[in-house]
């Protein structure tokens, strides 16, 4: 008996294999949300200003805690153009979260058709339960957003 790619799709369409299939989706718009938001705006130049938007609040609370009059005189002159980055930045995650959410809902609502929808859709041997389908999916966005934005670099807030 030969392994087919039919049988290979049922078997992701039905528990245990859609536990795999929702990670596997979760991937798909983890990549499809970094394209966008480099296709549409200068990450280099956003990479930029979260690294000097940090450095200021840093340098902010510290001479706020030491009482350092003179450092927050300098870093008050700043303030404008630290507060207007920081309203870039937001705009373009603001923008992407948008139409991430547009692309997420088509996306699950047909996702969901296609694949058979149990209560115990994955075990999670941590807490030793039977997860349903809209707590695995958001079990596996996270991670999967975890492992993007952490360990490979992209869209992390650069310190």
């Amino acid at each position: 008996m030969g392994i087919t790619m039919v049988g290979i799709i049922e078997k992701l369409l039905q528990p245990p294999g859609s536990a795999v299939s929702i990670v596997l989706f979760c991937l798909a718009i983890e990549l499809m949300s970094i394209l966008i938001y480099r296709k549409l705006f200068d990450y280099k130049k956003l990479v930029r200003y979260q690294k000097e938007i940090t450095k200021w609040q840093r340098e902010y609370i510290s001479a706020l805690r030491s009482g350092d009059k003179k450092t927050l005189d300098r870093l008050e002159k700043k303030r404008q153009k630290i507060e207007s980055m920081q309203g870039e930045v937001m705009k373009a995650n603001f923008i992407v979260g948008l139409i991430m959410m547009g692309v997420i809902g088509v996306s699950l609502t047909i996702f969901r058709k296609l694949i058979t929808v149990e209560e115990k859709m994955a075990f999670i041997p941590l807490i030793n339960r039977w997860v349903s389908f809209g707590s695995w999916y958001f079990i596996a966005f996270f991670a999967v957003s975890f492992i993007f934005q952490r360990f490979v670099g992209i869209r992390q807030r650069e310190e």
